[in-house]
């Protein structure tokens, strides 16, 4: 049998060539087309069950709150707060369960924020260098600002970038729930 396939599989995929990047395109295409719905069932499977409501309000809580106003026009992003957790390099979109919140970023004009700190006090405009670029990059669709100038345009190339709610095994499962869903491509 293993003879029989190498020696055929390579004229079969010489002379099927066209209809197999054809299918290829079609199920990437499928598989993309699901992602966006995927992404909202995630973040709302993450917001509903880790953790509670009562348990996020509390370490809400415990941060120390301030607005701050910045010499830089801010970006209003679609994904609303920005945490940095864990003194990671970058910010996500959503805390999950075991994250030590540094500081929580919530755009509230194009001028000011509102910042939960882990600290007594914010006081370091380092955080800040990058925050539009990390509001865009944790965009799913889009963004709003108050001007419309190079730097503003060229962070669209950011948008949808943060794939940090996308496990590798949440990625497998949704592939593996859409094949096994019978004729998932009408390709039967």
């Amino acid at each position: 049998m293993e003879f029989a396939i190498s020696k055929f599989l390579p004229s079969y995929l010489n002379d099927n060539q066209n209809f197999l990047k054809d299918q290829i395109k079609m199920l990437t295409d499928e598989i993309l087309k699901k992602i966006p719905e995927s992404i909202k069932e995630t973040q709302l499977d993450v917001l509903i069950n880790q953790p509670s409501p009562k348990i996020r309000a509390e370490e809400y809580r415990r941060l120390n709150w301030f607005v701050i106003e910045v010499d830089f026009p801010l970006i209003l992003g679609d994904s609303c707060c920005l945490f940095k957790v864990n003194d990671m390099e970058y910010l996500k979109s959503i805390d999950d369960k075991d994250d030590f919140i540094n500081f929580i970023f919530l755009p509230i004009s194009h001028y000011q924020l509102i910042i939960g700190s882990s600290d007594d006090k914010f006081n370091d405009n380092t955080q800040l260098a990058n925050l539009n670029s990390e509001i865009a990059r944790c965009s799913q669709n889009f963004f709003v600002s108050s001007e419309k100038s190079s730097q503003t345009m060229s962070l669209v190339k950011f948008l949808g970038n943060e794939m940090e709610l996308f496990l590798r095994e949440e990625i497998e499962q949704i592939v593996s729930d859409y094949f096994s869903e019978p004729n998932s491509l009408g390709l039967l």
